[in-house]
């Protein structure tokens, strides 16, 4: 009876008994295995017993799916020469998955000649599972393992059989179970092998052995079958070796593949060669678990990096793993931080080829993406865009600056909040003009005027987008009532270079002075009183006498002490009207207000608070002696003309 301690051993007797038959049983066999049992369990051709020899054989069975181990002995007593006994151990699939060491088998091998009087021979034994037999060298156990999987020959004149029986036991015991179902070896040199026979020996004088491959699995593998504890090893095998096919003779590969992964994550060319090394429906759990797909807890080596799974995804058939695209996304969902930027380049380089499993591995990879790793180019431009379109939070000048026009005018295209538009704004008028400038302005004025403010205290506002944000003033000026400070207010002058548009923009910028003055340096108040005046200048000072009282009085003190900059005295003497190289800003301002006397306009209240001297006044009304001598020669001659 079999349980968790003990595993049951079935057996069967064979001898000569008008030929060689089955004799005895603990179960019943069906007529092809027991003719397979028979051919099997007989004197081996060629082979020559002494009468207190024996060899091992073992074979697997068609039918029943049993594994017969055999051991066979010389029958002298028989009549008939050439007769043997043999004692057959029917081992069944459980008794293979579980048994620890195979070589705990050997003593319930006994040679069956009194099996007449032997009712053992008819009922099944039992073997503790994790019973041990002593380790055989390590150096036969090395020619074991290059005779079972490399081509070579045990060479049986260099070591007693049954030594050479020891180390097959401790080879026999290292594979995993559906290998062992399969491992048909004879202890003893014959002149005709069994079908599939694994393991091969030689006798004769100067046979040596042969290698076909590296060795270097060799001491490794030898190691761990002479081990007295379950090995890295000997688990590794156990695991990746049960769904490859024996036939495929995968022995050498994984040691080789244990050896090669042992301790760290398999490069991609690693992983393809594995994957490449078996093909579709083999080795499947090494594969998923070298890939990570639906990891197991009983995982025994490293998954591939995240941007190396996507490669692979596309270079091999991903479909022979049946991977749902949850469970894809799995993959990708728990992913290093640090190798974020190589999983977006093989995203990107890789897009067409995924498919619609683009977008699963993006969106199991979206939260990972930060502000700090967008504002690199470590992290392709299109996959970064896709990110900030997903999460808006991302979106900052340092991670946007980098995109094409094209993409910053898709980013404004989405739902976007105030300050997030301002970020994509920024990083827009930080470069030239676009074709599709003039119809951002449009859609995001205030907040195009907000950006050029803050750009142009940064000093990084183009020449090109002042002209065009001044081709846009008669929509941009309204909104400067709606700034918050008289620094804004200064800069969004300079940033529109100084707008003369709308007809509403004297009393809009003086608003807006007038509001935050108390917030000016010196240089940006006498700038915007400057830029002021020019306004009324150029929608006449009759129209805009009112606005002209509140700032020209201070401007004119300003002009008088020299507080102007050479660029405000430019932007004013560009509107004032020239009479004399040698004439100063002041004059040429008195001048004004004198053409307007001339034109008939009264403009007393505002000459009454400029404080001029009695000449300039004379002068700025228009009533100097140099005016009354020539209206005395225009008297005289009414038919000429003075132009002033």
């Amino acid at each position: 009876m079999t349980n968790d301690d003990t595993n049951e051993v079935h057996q069967a007797v064979f001898g000569y008994s008008n030929g060689h038959r089955l004799l005895a049983s603990s179960i019943q066999l069906s007529s092809v295995d027991n003719y397979e049992l028979a051919a099997a369990s007989d004197l081996a051709p060629g082979v020559s017993l002494d009468p207190s020899s024996s060899y091992l054989t073992g074979v697997g069975l068609p039918e029943s799916k049993l594994y017969a181990l055999i051991k066979t002995w010389a029958a002298p007593e028989m009549h008939r020469p050439g007769c043997v006994w043999s004692h057959v151990l029917l081992l069944s699939r459980p008794l293979l998955s579980s048994q620890i060491d195979l070589a705990v088998l050997a003593p319930l091998l006994r040679r069956p000649a009194g099996y007449h009087g032997d009712q053992n021979f008819t009922r099944p034994l039992l073997v503790g599972r994790r019973e041990r037999a002593s380790s055989p060298p390590v150096a036969i156990v090395e020619q074991t393992l290059l005779a079972c999987y490399d081509e070579a020959y045990i060479d049986t004149t260099q070591q007693p059989r049954s030594e050479i029986e020891r180390a097959i036991f401790a080879v026999w015991s290292q594979q995993w179970p559906r290998l062992r179902s399969t491992f048909v070896f004879r202890s003893i040199q014959s002149n005709s092998l069994l079908p599939s026979q694994n393991i091969h020996l030689r006798s004769e004088p100067g046979s040596r052995v042969r290698f076909t491959s590296s060795t270097a699995w060799l001491p490794i593998a030898a190691d761990d079958a002479v081990a007295e504890t379950v090995t890295p090893l000997r688990r590794f095998l156990w695991r990746y070796g049960k769904d490859i096919d024996p036939a495929l003779e995968p022995f050498i590969d994984l040691v080789e593949i244990f050896m090669l992964l042992e301790g760290r994550k398999p490069s991609y060319d690693e992983a393809a060669q594995i994957l490449a090394k078996f093909g579709a429906g083999q080795a499947q759990t090494l594969k998923r678990d070298i890939l990570g797909i639906a990891p197991s807890k009983m995982t025994l080596v490293q998954s591939v990096e995240a941007f190396d799974l996507v490669r692979l995804m596309v270079e091999y058939d991903f479909a022979e793993f049946d991977v749902a695209e949850n469970n894809l996304g799995d993959l990708f969902r728990q992913i290093d931080s640090s190798i974020l930027s190589e999983v977006a380049t093989a995203l990107e380089q890789f897009k067409e080829q995924l498919d619609h499993r683009y977008e699963v591995i993006f969106d199991a990879i979206l939260p990972w993406f930060t502000r700090d790793g967008l504002s690199t180019d470590t992290i392709p431009a299109g996959v970064a865009l896709q990110a900030m379109m997903r999460r808006h939070d991302l979106i900052s000048l340092e991670t946007v600056e980098r995109f094409s026009d094209k993409d910053l005018s898709a980013l404004l295209a989405l739902d976007l909040s105030e300050a997030e538009t301002r970020e994509v704004l920024r990083a827009t008028l930080m470069r030239p003009p676009s074709t599709r400038s003039a119809e951002i302005i449009e859609h995001f004025s205030q907040a195009c005027l907000d950006v050029a403010v803050t750009t142009q205290r940064q000093g990084r506002l183009s020449g090109e987008w002042r002209s065009l944000l001044n081709e846009s003033s008669d929509r941009l000026v309204p909104l400067v009532a709606d700034l918050t400070n008289g620094q804004a207010v200064a800069d969004a002058a300079r940033a529109m270079n100084f707008p003369l548009n709308p007809t509403e923009a004297p009393a809009t910028w003086l608003a807006a002075f007038k509001k935050h003055r108390d917030q000016l340096d010196r240089e940006a108040e006498t700038t915007l009183m400057t830029f002021i005046m020019v306004l009324c200048i150029r929608y006449q000072i009759e129209n805009t006498r009112l606005i002209a009282m509140q700032v020209m009085p201070d401007l004119r003190w300003r002009i008088v002490s020299g507080g102007l900059s050479s660029d405000d005295e430019k932007m004013l003497g560009r509107w004032l009207p020239n009479y004399s190289d040698s004439w100063d800003l002041n004059k040429r301002l008195l001048k004004l207000l004198r053409q307007g006397y001339k034109r008939g306009v009264n403009f007393d209240d505002l000459v009454s608070i400029l404080g001029l001297s009695d000449d300039e006044y004379a002068f700025a009304t228009n009533q100097d002696p140099e005016n009354l001598v020539r209206q005395v020669f225009r008297a005289f001659m009414p038919w000429g003309r003075w132009d002033d």
